[in-house]
C-alpha cells in the first residue's frame, strides 16, 4: 500500500503499514539533533529524487482506489548513506545580497546667511543730556560708552545746555567726537543726532576726514546725519563737527558694526547701564531755561498737598492747584478770544510771569535813544567839544601792553577804539540803501567781512558799514562783528567774537534796575552806530519775538565803555 493510501477513506486503513509508519516518525525524532551539511546541489539532487518517488506512490495511489491492497510489504522512506535521517525544513533560499548603491554626488554647501548688523540706538537710549547746563572748558576731553560698548570721547565743545539735549559750541572753529574700540578696516554705521528747540543751525560735519553734507539742527530728535565708514588703522572712526552758523550742537552719536560680531559680549560696566535701562532707572531731565523739572514738579506737590479745599471755597487762593490751573485757562481762553494771533503766541510764553508788554518795551527803548541822540546832536553843534581827546590810548602798560587810563585805575582791553576815518573808500553802488529783514545765515553770507557791502546788527538794526574797511574789513580789528548781531557783547562789556549772535530777552534781567541800566548803555551805542553810520537799513530776524527769547546769563559787573 502507498503512502497516500494510509488517508485515503475509500479503503480501510492498514494497521500494519500504519503501526510502522509510526515507527519511523519517533525514529526519526530521535535522530533530529543530529546536524548534517550538506551543498546546494545535494540538496537539490535529494529534492529531485523526492519528487519522483512522490509520482510513483500517486500511481500507486490510483491502483489502491480500485483494488483491496494484498500486499503486506511496508513502503520506506530513502535514508542518507550513513542510515540516519534528515528533519527537511522549508527549504531556504540564498539571500538575495543588496544592490550596490549608487554614489551620490556631494551636495554643494549652503552658503551661510549674512550677519545682521548691530543695532543703532535711538536718541533717548543713549544722548549726551547728562549735564544740564554748564559751562566747559573746551581743551578738556568728555568719555561716554556708546550703546555697543564702544568708547567716544568729547573735545572742543564750550558748554551744555538742555534745549541743545547735550553739547554745543558757540565760539569759532572746530568741536569732535572721536569712537574707539573699532575694528581696523570694518566697515561701521553710524548716526548723527543735534537737538536745538533754541539757536538752531547749519553747521559743517567731517567723517575720519572726508566731507559730509551740512547738518541743520532742530527741535526734533531724528537723526541730522547717517552713513557708512570704515574705522581707520587705529580702529576709530572721527567725526568733526564745524561750527558755521549760530551755534553747532551734538545731542547723541550711534555706532554699530555693519556685520554683528559673534562671541561679543559686553563689559561688565555696560551690562549695569543696559540693566539699569531695563528696569527703567531714573534720568534727571531739564527744562528749556536748565531747571530740574523733577523738582519742579516735587515743589508743585508740596503746594498742592499744603492747600486746603476747606477754606471760602470761592477764593481761588483757597483751592488745590489743579482747581486753581483750571480756571486760570478758562480764563486765559476768554481772553485768547478777543486777541491777535500775535497777541496768542505772546500770552502763551512760558516767561508769561516776567512779561513786559510790547508798548512798555518800545516807551523804554525811545526814551533812553532819545537821550543819546539829543546828547550827540550837541555834540555835533560843538565842534570843538566833538573832537576827541585820544591821548588817553597813548599810555600802555609795559607788562602786559594794554592802555591805561590817565588817573583812573582802569585798564582798557578790547571793545570799541577811536580810529581816524580813510579816504578815498569805495563804497558799493548801493551803500545805506534799504534791505529789509535778513536772517542770520544771509546777514553773515551776504554782509560779511569779506562782502563789498557790510552790515552791523545792534539790537537788531542793521548799520551800513561799508564805508570803514579799515574797522570791519577782513583786515580790520572788527572783523569779526561784520555781517553778525553784537548787541549781547555790548551788554556783556566783552565784545568779542564768543558773543556775537546771541540773542537774550533784557527785559528778563533780574532785577528791573539792573535790566534799565544794561538797556541805557546799549541804547548808548545804538544812537553812538546811528551818528557814525546813518540811520538803520534793515532789521535782524534774530530779534524777532523779543519776549520768547531766553533770559541772557548773569554777567556780573562788567560794563562797556564808550
Amino acid at each position: 500500500m502507498s503512502f497516500f493510501a494510509l488517508f485515503c477513506r475509500c479503503q480501510p486503513p492498514d494497521k500494519e503499514l500504519e503501526n510502522k509508519w509510526t515507527s519511523d516518525v519517533e525514529e526519526t525524532r530521535q535522530v533530529t539533533d543530529v546536524k548534517l551539511e550538506i551543498s546546494l546541489a545535494d540538496a537539490a539532487k535529494a529534492q529531485g529524487s523526492s519528487s519522483s518517488e512522490t509520482s510513483q506512490k500517486e500511481e500507486d495511489k490510483g491502483s489502491d482506489r480500485s483494488t483491496e491492497a494484498t500486499s503486506t510489504e511496508s513502503q520506506e522512506l530513502p535514508l542518507p548513506a550513513d542510515g540516519t535521517l534528515e528533519k527537511k525544513g522549508p527549504e531556504e533560499k540564498p539571500k538575495e545580497q543588496p544592490a550596490p548603491e549608487e554614489a551620490k554626488a556631494p551636495e554643494p554647501e549652503k552658503p551661510k546667511p549674512k550677519p545682521l548688523p548691530e543695532p543703532l540706538s535711538a536718541l533717548e537710549d543713549n544722548n549726551f543730556n547728562d549735564r544740564g547746563t554748564s559751562g566747559l572748558d573746551e581743551t578738556k576731553t568728555y568719555k561716554y560708552t556708546l550703546e555697543n560698548d564702544y568708547q567716544c570721547v568729547l573735545s572742543g565743545w564750550t558748554h551744555t545746555r538742555p534745549y541743545a539735549f547735550g553739547f554745543l559750541r558757540n565760539r569759532s572753529g572746530t568741536a569732535g567726537a572721536v569712537v574707539s574700540g573699532l575694528d581696523p578696516g570694518v566697515p561701521y554705521l553710524w548716526k548723527v543726532y543735534q537737538v536745538a528747540s533754541l539757536q538752531g543751525g547749519t553747521n559743517g560735519l567731517t567723517v575720519n576726514g572726508e566731507p559730509r553734507e551740512k547738518t541743520t539742527a532742530t527741535a526734533s530728535h531724528e537723526a541730522t546725519a547717517s552713513g557708512r565708514t570704515l574705522a581707520d588703522a587705529s580702529g576709530k572712526i572721527t567725526f568733526t563737527f564745524t561750527r558755521e552758523d549760530n551755534e553747532v550742537h551734538l545731542s547723541g552719536l550711534a555706532v554699530a558694526r555693519e556685520e554683528r560680531k559673534e562671541g561679543k559680549k559686553l563689559k561688565a560696566k555696560a551690562k549695569a547701564k543696559v540693566k539699569a535701562k531695563a528696569k527703567g532707572g531714573k534720568n534727571i531731565e531739564y527744562d528749556e531755561v536748565g531747571r530740574r523739572i523733577d523738582k519742579l514738579q516735587a515743589k508743585k506737590k508740596v503746594y498742592e498737598d499744603s492747600s486746603s479745599s476747606d477754606d471760602d471755597i470761592y477764593c481761588p487762593s483757597s483751592k488745590k492747584m489743579n482747581d486753581f490751573e483750571r480756571d486760570l485757562k478758562k480764563m486765559k481762553k476768554k481772553i485768547k478770544a478777543g486777541m491777535t494771533p500775535e497777541q496768542r503766541e505772546e500770552m502763551e510764553n512760558p516767561f508769561l510771569h516776567t512779561q513786559v508788554s510790547e508798548q512798555e518795551r518800545e516807551l523804554k527803548k525811545q526814551m533812553f535813544r532819545s537821550f543819546y541822540q539829543e546828547q550827540y546832536r550837541k555834540i555835533g553843534k560843538n565842534k570843538s567839544a566833538a573832537a576827541l581827546d585820544l591821548k588817553q590810548y597813548e599810555k600802555t602798560d609795559p607788562a602786559t601792553g594794554k592802555s591805561v587810563l590817565n588817573n583812573s585805575g582802569l585798564v582798557a582791553e578790547g571793545g570799541h577804539r577811536p580810529m581816524p576815518r580813510p579816504k578815498g573808500v569805495k563804497v558799493p553802488k548801493d551803500f545805506r540803501k534799504e534791505v529789509g529783514r535778513v536772517s542770520t545765515a544771509d546777514c553773515i553770507k551776504l554782509y560779511g567781512c569779506s562782502s563789498k557791502r557790510m552790515l552791523v546788527s545792534v539790537y537788531g538794526d542793521l548799520f551800513d558799514v561799508s564805508d570803514r574797511p579799515d574797522k570791519y574789513g577782513e583786515n580790520g580789528p572788527y572783523w569779526y562783528m561784520t555781517g553778525k548781531d553784537i548787541t549781547w557783547g555790548l551788554v556783556c562789556g566783552e565784545d568779542n567774537e564768543d558773543n556775537t549772535n546771541k540773542f537774550f530777552d533784557l527785559f528778563k534781567i533780574q532785577p528791573a534796575e539792573a535790566a534799565d541800566k544794561r538797556l541805557q548803555g546799549l541804547m548808548s551805542w545804538w544812537a553812538f552806530y546811528e551818528k557814525e553810520y546813518g540811520k538803520p537799513v534793515g532789521r535782524h530776524t534774530g530779534y524777532d519775538k523779543e519776549w520768547g527769547l531766553p533770559p541772557p546769563p548773569n554777567t556780573g559787573e562788567n560794563c562797556s565803555i564808550m
